[in-house]
């Protein structure tokens, strides 16, 4: 289940996603229609009776006695208006109101929005939102869902092959009285043998890999009373629902920090654009012209670009994008730490667990001594002495106060390794992992090769260094990840441990660019001995870290001095 959207962490996460979202999509075949449409009263209900048609009584219709009050109320049953349409005007000015740009297309009978060239599927990937109507309208009368069906079925099929980590809300808003059937029928659609089937949370929404999808209610005075708590009042709040909804998929404390940080580069584009004028594009050139091959200019520009971003968030989000409080209240959000914490000493009830936590996380384990139950528990001593390697699991799962299998590996990973956003194969470079089972006990390979010299100007081929690494269960220095799993290595900064293996260039740049598809890249020795499967790359600093250690160790001084000099050197 989410995360109580009353809490006062769901209120501050809120505030991060409006400052966030700036694009908003709705589509709906009712948008744009003139005139008004009557909901018909779902039961069936008798014309009213006129002078001509109504039958005389034959009994007494004001029976004579104390506790007969006269009426002459009439109750008249009204139809809701328009439960299937959707007042385009309104639910722009909804958006606008909270700076979400929102654009309404209308859509058509047996055309699915996500098809290659309509206006649907031109905006999926870059609107925040996505809101569609579950129901078309057909010229014949009647009602068909089955064009949204394939709408979510290609939409999401997309982003698994396409953008398998990009988040994405679509919101089905409809009119359609039973949404928990809509929900039903929109999770069988997408569950597909051999796939990751939908995750329900709660009964009207679910995840399915980086999409979230939500089934909402346009209003109605006829749903059922579980059914109305999901439906939206008016256009005039769609925008905030859809907000929330939102939220309830990236709240999250580092999440909450990088959409402000990526709330403040929006802001900023244009001052980034003013940094890099046309002015520019001379010098540039002539700076260009000066190196060979001149491409080789190419790659000075992401450097600089990458500066100016980094320069804006540590200038805009400044040293306190997290403070104390909101620490508090996600802890507040977390379930009963006590299950986790086991025995401690005067820790009686799950308000003393939770300040337990609570001195964990923003006192730190090395000021034990002044926490509410002084040095408890006991292993915090230990990791304040950079001991107890073994507890680290279980001080994130107390933190948690649920199991967390693999996070810490998962934030290793994203300190470490480079992320790929995109499709282009990877190349030789200083950092980059391979895999090579059949190359002795060493299968695991980093290539030492320093930046500038992965670039092959001249000869056609070259060797790169590789350090051996071999794989480590207790104590590593190094996590890869191959086929979705965790390798725990060590490298050591033995020159013996390196080895040289050849490469052709293959591309226009000089680089060595690997072969094979989004699943398996691939490198190949000049002479087809050897082929090696890339698995990652350190991110720089990392790289640079190990080469650096090699180097010193490469660069020892051997010399005979007198053991009584030494000795007395300590």
């Amino acid at each position: 289940m989410g995360m109580d959207q009353n809490s006062e962490f769901f209120q501050t996460s809120l505030k991060v996603v409006g400052r966030f979202l700036q694009t908003a999509v709705v589509i709906d075949d009712r948008a744009f229609r003139q005139g008004a449409v009557r909901e018909p009263i779902p039961h069936t209900i008798e014309a009213p009776p006129t002078p001509s048609t109504v039958q005389p009584l034959t009994e007494d219709l004001f029976p004579a006695g104390p506790n007969v009050v006269e009426s002459n109320e009439i109750v008249v049953p009204i139809p809701d208006p328009d439960p299937h349409g959707i007042d385009a005007e309104k639910t722009i000015r909804a958006f606008a109101e909270l700076g979400i740009v929102c654009s309404v297309l209308q859509r058509f009978p047996g055309i699915n929005p996500a098809d290659l060239g309509q206006s649907g599927e031109k905006l999926l990937v870059p609107a925040d939102i996505l809101v569609i109507d579950w129901q078309v309208h057909r010229d014949d009368g009647s009602d068909s869902n089955e064009e949204t069906l394939n709408f979510l079925a290609v939409s999401v099929d997309e982003s698994a092959q396409y953008a398998p980590e990009q988040l994405r809300l679509i919101i089905v808003y409809t009119g359609a009285q039973d949404l928990l059937k809509v929900a039903e029928k929109i999770k069988e659609r997408l569950t597909i043998p051999d796939k990751s089937p939908p995750q329900a949370d709660g009964e009207y929404a679910f995840q399915i890999g980086a999409s979230r999808i939500v089934v909402l209610g346009k209003y109605s005075r006829f749903r059922s009373p579980e059914s109305s708590q999901q439906q939206v009042e008016s256009e005039a709040q769609l925008a905030a629902r859809a907000t929330r909804e939102f939220t309830a998929m990236t709240a999250g404390l580092v999440s909450n920090v990088v959409l402000d940080g990526l709330a403040e580069i929006r802001r900023t584009t244009h001052r980034i654009l003013t940094r890099f004028a046309p002015g520019l594009d001379a010098p540039f050139l002539a700076h260009r012209s000066l190196l060979t091959p001149p491409s080789e200019g190419n790659e000075h520009l992401l450097p600089l670009i990458a500066a100016e971003i980094e320069a804006i968030l540590e200038e805009r989000l400044g040293p306190d994008f997290l403070p104390d409080e909101t620490i508090r209240q996600w802890l507040e959000t977390r379930p009963d730490p006590m299950p986790m914490l086991g025995s401690v000493p005067n820790m009686t009830t799950a308000e003393k667990a939770r300040q337990v936590v609570q001195d964990i996380c923003l006192k730190g384990v090395r000021n034990h001594l002044d926490f509410s139950i002084p040095s408890q528990p006991g292993w915090v001593k230990k990791l304040a002495d950079d001991k107890g390697v073994s507890d680290l699991q279980k001080l994130t799962e107390v933190i948690a106060g649920e199991s967390t299998p693999n996070a810490n590996e998962r934030l290793e990973e994203l300190m470490s390794l480079r992320t790929r956003y995109g499709k282009k194969p990877p190349a030789l470079t200083l950092g980059t992992l391979l895999i090579h089972p059949e190359t002795g006990d060493a299968s695991y390979w980093l290539c030492l090769q320093p930046a500038c010299d992965c670039f092959i100007r001249k000869g056609g081929s070259r060797a790169f260094p590789f350090l051996g690494l071999t794989k480590g269960d207790q104590n590593f220095n190094l996590l890869a990840c191959h086929c979705g799993s965790y390798i725990r290595l060590n490298w050591e900064p033995r020159p013996h441990k390196i080895r040289m293996f050849e490469f052709e260039a293959n591309s226009p740049a000089g680089a060595v660019v690997s072969s094979g598809s989004q699943d398996s890249f691939h490198f190949y020795t000049v002479d087809k001995t050897f082929e090696f499967q890339w698995t990652g790359e350190l991110k720089f600093p990392q790289a640079q870290r190990i080469a650096h250690s090699l180097a010193a160790e490469a660069a020892r001084v051997g010399l005979t001095e007198s053991e009584w000099l030494r000795r007395n050197s300590r």
